[in-house]
């Protein structure tokens, strides 16, 4: 809440663009790095940029928190740019249809694969640069036409992460953004290292990014919504 949002266009409305755009604008964060203390990159491109690979880290040096979204061609992530560079957090996404963990909703369809409630979502990219899961299926968001629409992928659950990131930094003004990855991870459920793991929860609240978040000496210092998002911290997971 009270969050700025900057909006740096760097595609077309059709979702394809030139990279000297996007670093453009990832150039632009840097210059403004004292302002914007998280950027989401809800993009990817086939193969390895090195021009990528170094505007990213230039903003992580900068303190900036850098969550990309993991692609949605069910393959290795470390096969994408930006998803394979390790100072991002790369997000994949979980099939999650009743905003609670445990796999009690209803399952819904992707493709032609049935996907269950809290598992990991059957089109997204997969593995060991992989570093947080987050809800990504039928994801109530704006649209580019002035509206609200639902949509699926991992560029629906890295902004997720990125507004996880966003609330922590303001509660913990000087945390660097690996700091802020270590933290996302520790509340997030380790995933079980199966091909489709589902998202277990604690009944304490371990597993979400939730309502009562964070405690502080047993008080909470910030409500969020009614709703718990499941968080699976992917790290290790093939």
């Amino acid at each position: 809440p009270g969050a700025r949002i900057w909006a740096i266009k760097v595609v077309s409305d059709s979702g394809n663009g030139d990279e000297s755009d996007i670093l453009e604008g990832l150039n632009y964060v840097a210059t403004h790095a004292k302002e914007i203390e998280v950027a989401n990159l809800s993009f990817g491109q086939y193969g390895f940029s090195f021009p990528l690979f170094f505007a990213i880290y230039n903003l992580v040096s900068r303190g900036v928190v850098v969550v990309v979204a993991a692609g949605n061609d069910n393959l290795l992530a470390s096969n994408e740019t930006p998803a394979s560079t390790p100072a991002a957090i790369t997000v994949s996404a979980i099939t999650d249809t009743d905003g609670k963990c445990g796999g009690l909703g209803p399952p819904r369809q992707v493709g032609t694969i049935r996907n269950p409630d809290d598992f990991f979502r059957s089109s997204s990219n997969y593995g060991s640069v992989v570093d947080l899961a987050a809800p990504g299926s039928n994801i109530l968001s704006t649209n580019n036409i002035g509206g609200y629409s639902n949509e699926s992928g991992t560029s629906m659950a890295a902004p997720h992460v990125a507004g996880a990131a966003a609330m922590y930094k303001s509660l913990h003004p000087t945390a660097n953004p690996f700091q802020v990855d270590a933290f996302l991870k520790s509340i997030g459920t380790k995933a079980p290292a199966t091909d489709n793991p589902l998202v277990p929860c604690d009944g304490a609240g371990r597993g979400y990014f939730n309502d009562r978040y964070p405690l502080r000496g047993g008080k909470v210092v910030v409500l969020t919504d009614e709703f718990k998002e499941p968080l699976l911290h992917m790290g290790g997971i093939k």
